[in-house]
């Protein structure tokens, strides 16, 4: 499934200034209550809009999503090559886990993503090939200078392990997974695992 193309924007009579409160609204409300927890009638109330003018821009929720997400930026730092993996890595986990905000709607879509199929697709076009670019790129470069090997059997499963960080690591730690904690995960068990042959 994919999210539906955004068409509704020629019938458009917001303002740049009401649509950024639109969708800030949207994400503010994942952050409260996950996306399943989202209507638009919510978004509508909160911000004192007809949900007609919702529906008019957007047309459906996953869009509404993936719109807000789209206009909020990347969650995560474009790519820095800093010569070797371990540097690119961390300077993308720094720039994710600074934006506390941002983990918490990824939570949110993590959760409905699960068993949902319109938040699946929401959170892969938008926060999985958007935001984890920079790591395909970063193993691209670490291949290149042979730091890992292209065909190492952990190096498909890199961004499987950086979620599994980002989002297992508050659930299993609560309190005590911070950026430092992040690093040593990082340190300890993805680059070694990743320079496996």
């Amino acid at each position: 499934m994919t999210v539906r193309a955004e068409t509704s924007r020629r019938y458009s009579r917001l303002t740049p200034e009401r649509e950024r409160a639109l969708l800030e609204a949207t994400l503010q409300i994942i952050r409260e209550k996950g996306y399943e927890g989202l209507t638009l009638e919510q978004v509508a109330a909160r911000t004192r809009s007809s949900k007609a003018t919702l529906y008019r821009q957007w047309g459906d929720k996953p869009t509404l999503v993936a719109s807000a997400l789209r206009a909020s930026g990347p969650m995560a730092a474009a790519y820095a090559d800093t010569g070797s993996l371990a540097g690119d890595l961390r300077h993308w986990l720094t720039h994710f886990a600074d934006r506390e905000s941002d983990l918490q709607v990824l939570v949110g879509l993590y959760r409905t993503a699960l068993t949902d199929a319109e938040a699946l697709a929401v959170l892969r076009e938008v926060v999985i090939d958007r935001d984890f670019a920079p790591v395909r790129q970063a193993v691209a470069a670490a291949v290149g200078r042979g730091e890992i090997p292209a065909d190492g059997p952990a190096v498909p499963y890199l961004t499987h392990m950086l979620i599994g960080c980002l989002l297992a690591g508050p659930l299993v730690d609560a309190d005590a997974w911070d950026l430092d904690a992040i690093t040593r995960y990082l340190d300890r068990v993805i680059l070694p695992v990743l320079a496996l042959r």
